[in-house]
């Protein structure tokens, strides 16, 4: 009795023992031995200019994708966050043994992409193969969206009132003008200058000081309506020649 009683006691742990599943599921969602299922990178850095139409490819430095080590995989891309508006869209394209990721605009989207309401967007792609549940991957793709001209500078306030006196030196600054632009870089840059020739008056391009540039006469004149406008340095979006609202600069002039 000793001697089987003493075989059961070894089996026992043997029959508690449960081995691991011969293949289990990695962290691209593909079989340990089997081939490889994943993007070349977790996280992507594309870039895409706002005002895009559709259909607008973004632009990255390195490819994004997936190698395809059976060629027989038929892979899906898909974006599963980060896409609320439903800007972009995800698009596979089959070149040898790797399988692109193109990111692009959508077409039939009435919003448009808009730098200075968001500027950046991070979307999760979901890549998978069709008939195969087990072969599913992720990635993060970065789209920073680049500035265009496509704002004009804007006066605030749009109308500015001074007095000075008739003795006043030439050159002497007697007020200053200020417009913005929400444009970036040389995008938002601009100048100023007078809507009329004036011979009295001269505004400083970048700046917006205007000075005294001549003789005042209170007998002649006594009182001057200026209009100033600030207009892009650079090339406007949508071909306009980028003026703003102008800005109207009274100066009264008082005898002494």
């Amino acid at each position: 009795m000793r001697a089987p009683l003493l075989g059961l006691v070894l089996l026992l742990p043997l029959l508690l023992f449960k081995p691991p599943p011969c293949c289990g599921q990695n962290t691209q969602g593909g079989l340990q031995d089997g081939p490889h299922f994943g993007f070349t990178h977790a996280v992507y850095h594309a870039m895409v200019y706002e005002n895009s139409a559709a259909r607008t490819y973004t632009m990255s430095k390195v490819k994004m994708g997936i190698h395809l080590a059976q060629r027989s995989w038929d892979v899906r891309y898909r974006i599963t966050s980060g896409d609320d508006e439903g800007f972009f869209k995800a698009e596979e394209y089959v070149l040898g043994d790797f399988c692109f990721l193109r990111m692009r605009t959508k077409g039939g989207n009435a919003a448009i992409l808009n730098r200075e309401i968001q500027d950046n967007y991070v979307l999760t792609v979901k890549a998978s193969v069709k008939g195969e549940p087990l072969l599913e991957t992720w990635t993060k793709v970065s789209i920073q969206v680049m500035d265009m001209n496509d704002l004009r500078p804007l006066f605030s306030p749009t109308t500015y009132s001074v007095t000075i006196a008739e003795s006043t030196p030439l050159r002497t600054s007697i007020a200053q003008v200020t417009a913005t632009d929400a444009d970036i870089g040389s995008n938002g840059e601009f100048y100023y200058f007078f809507k009329d020739k004036m011979e009295l008056f001269a505004v400083h391009p970048t700046s917006g000081v205007v000075s005294l540039s001549g003789k005042l006469n209170i007998d002649e004149q006594n009182r001057y309506d200026l209009e100033i406008l600030a207009v892009d340095r650079g090339m406007k979006l949508y071909g306009n020649n980028g003026v703003s609202s102008t800005a109207k600069l009274f100066v009264h002039v008082e005898r002494v």
